[in-house]
């Protein structure tokens, strides 16, 4: 699955400034190969990185709550 999000220019500048923090959070549900369910949840915090070519980095911020980086 792809989400592609249109940010203005404004909400561009002020994650670059880290006036604004941006989050990428979800979850993963899958069934092993026994048939039972596991469950994997991530938080991301996205830091500008305009000097390679991945405008972003991801890392976990030690402030994201456990239950969001949860594993079954």
């Amino acid at each position: 699955m792809r989400h592609i999000f249109e940010w203005s220019p404004e909400d561009m500048r002020s994650i670059a400034e880290a006036e604004k923090n941006l989050y990428v959070y979800g979850f993963v549900e899958v069934l092993d190969f026994l048939g039972e369910p596991h469950e994997t949840r991530f938080c991301f915090m996205a830091l500008v990185n305009m000097r390679d070519d991945a405008y972003f980095q991801y890392v976990i911020n030690r402030a994201t709550p456990r239950d969001y980086l949860m594993r079954t």
